[in-house]
């Protein structure tokens, strides 16, 4: 059925939530999932490119985006996309010309601190508008927010408001975020969270409130000041679930589901823009209408057929093969052709394996793909891991801060662990030698690193220093560069380009 949707709404890119992670699954945040689930996406992959055989259907899953300790559920994002769109079957009007991953997804953490619940998972996709264009990065983010729904609740407790305002936090969504003054009693103001992306952003979320629900402005501020969401608006409300009660399907059903994308900010203009034309997909009515039809009758009740699709398949999502009472969600949008983050400085990587830093680096630029890739990136970054793992205590002190923060930000969900760090990161007179904890964790952190996990950019300094080279790490900010040097004096700088998690090779004018 989800296959048979697909094709019917014609879109370029589709992320699916909620995909139960199965019970093989380690449960950690960013572990994989079981394989068995990951094989059910492939058939819908099958089908997929049985339908649509020139459109180069593909698939990408996520990591767990929560841990099994936590009280709200953990799951996963899918990701699918047409690498041809415009040679699809069932190609839209104006389609682009290639799509292609530039970074696998991942899930967001922030540096300080935790998100609250489940974490968005993100990925980086290159769109060329037409042949012979270089790809534009494209960041998109699928998020199920935690529960309880409509709801801001305490400081520090998971709740759907409380996640929605402070996704802000996240480097890869940025924007303010409302606060209230001491004991909650004055009115809500915004504070800056972190600087807006300088990309092409796109957020698709089950936020699990409402916009019409109590204080969904103070919630919703970002997400309406500086993306523009496209299924409901605060004066457009567009149901996207059913009851999850058999025998009432519309009683109280939610619209929750909705697609937010960056607006222009600052001197950055957005590449891709909503273009007004978007909805939600009742296949449930549909597949009523139709059933009906085939039987000769002319009236067959959308009620009946929740009742029946209840009984028969959401109410054993959980455990098995299922479906959900959310209503797939669309929009349309155009790309605008060089004006936004697609500068002629800003060169496309490979993401592959999550090797891009060692593609941005160290690679050379493929003419077939458009993109700067390493053959060696593979092996580099298994070489990299056993630098580390070779090097003594003493010699870590050579690598002591831009370790300790790495070390932070990858065990950031570890409490104990993340307060030693802590400690040794802003007290220097302590010896990393003297930490009792130091070989299990470093230990657990080169095996994140054999096992392909996404690079920081704290690490781009310690390549630097393990191949003696000087790297230029440039950032964008309020529509000007800047740049850092990283292990500087080693001959000429090689100069890369970060966003978000993502690195590419950039050529400075």
């Amino acid at each position: 059925m989800i296959a048979e949707i697909i094709v019917n709404l014609c879109p370029d890119i589709v992320t699916i939530q909620e995909v139960q992670i199965g019970r093989a699954c380690a449960g950690n945040i960013g572990a994989p999932i079981s394989p068995k689930i990951v094989a059910s996406l492939q058939k819908i992959l099958t089908l997929l490119q049985a339908a649509d055989s020139s459109a180069g259907w593909a698939l990408c899953v996520s990591p767990v985006n929560n841990s099994n300790r936590a009280k709200s559920m953990s799951d996963a994002y899918a990701f699918f996309w047409k690498a041809f769109p415009a040679q699809s079957k069932f190609a839209h009007a104006d389609p682009a010309q290639g799509i292609i991953c530039l970074q696998e997804p991942t899930i967001l953490r922030l540096e300080t601190g935790n998100l609250k619940g489940r974490r968005p998972g993100m990925m980086v996709f290159g769109i060329a508008a037409q042949a012979g264009d270089p790809p534009i990065p494209l960041k998109i983010l699928s998020w199920h927010a935690p529960t309880p729904c409509n709801m801001i609740g305490k400081y520090g407790m998971p709740s759907s408001g409380r996640g929605i305002m402070e996704l802000a936090y996240l480097d890869a969504v940025g924007g303010s975020i409302m606060k209230s003054g001491r004991g909650g009693q004055s009115p809500y103001q915004p504070a800056q969270a972190a600087p807006l992306p300088e990309v092409d952003t796109m957020l698709l979320a089950d936020t699990n409130y409402q916009m019409d629900a109590s204080q969904a402005e103070v919630v919703y501020h970002n997400l309406c000041e500086n993306y523009t969401p496209c299924i409901s608006t605060p004066g457009r409300i567009v149901k996207t679930t059913y009851s999850c009660d058999p025998t009432q399907p519309f009683k109280n059903p939610g619209s929750y589901d909705n697609i937010f994308v960056l607006k222009d900010h600052d001197k950055w203009k957005a590449s891709f823009t909503f273009t007004g034309s978007s909805g939600s997909y009742d296949f449930i009515k549909a597949e009523a209408e139709k059933l009906g039809k085939a039987a000769g009758i002319s009236y067959y009740a959308t009620a009946t057929a929740w009742y029946v699709n209840f009984t028969s398949l959401y109410k054993k999502q959980y455990g098995l093969a299922g479906i959900s009472d959310h209503l797939p969600v669309w929009a349309d949008f155009e790309i605008n052709r060089g004006t936004g983050a697609a500068s002629a400085a800003i060169k496309p990587t490979d993401g592959a394996n999550n090797n891009c830093v060692f593609h941005a680096t160290f690679g050379g630029l493929d003419a077939r793909s458009g993109l700067y890739t390493d053959p060696q990136a593979a092996t580099r970054r298994t070489q990299f891991a056993l630098w580390l793992q070779g090097l003594s205590a003493a010699n870590l002190e050579n690598i002591r801060q831009d370790l300790l923060s790495s070390l932070i930000e990858v065990f950031s969900a570890d409490p104990t662990v993340s307060a030693d760090l802590r400690q040794l990161i802003s007290n220097s007179n302590i010896a990393l030698a003297a930490w009792n904890g130091l070989a299990d964790v470093m230990k657990d952190y080169i095996t994140g690193i054999l096992q392909g996990r996404m690079l920081l950019w704290h690490e781009v300094s310690m390549i630097a220093q393990w191949q003696s080279i000087s790297i230029r790490l440039w950032t964008l900010n309020k529509g000007a560069y800047f740049s850092r040097d990283l292990n500087a004096g080693h001959g000429a700088p090689r100069d890369i380009y970060h966003f978000g998690v993502h690195f590419f090779r950039y050529h400075p004018s």
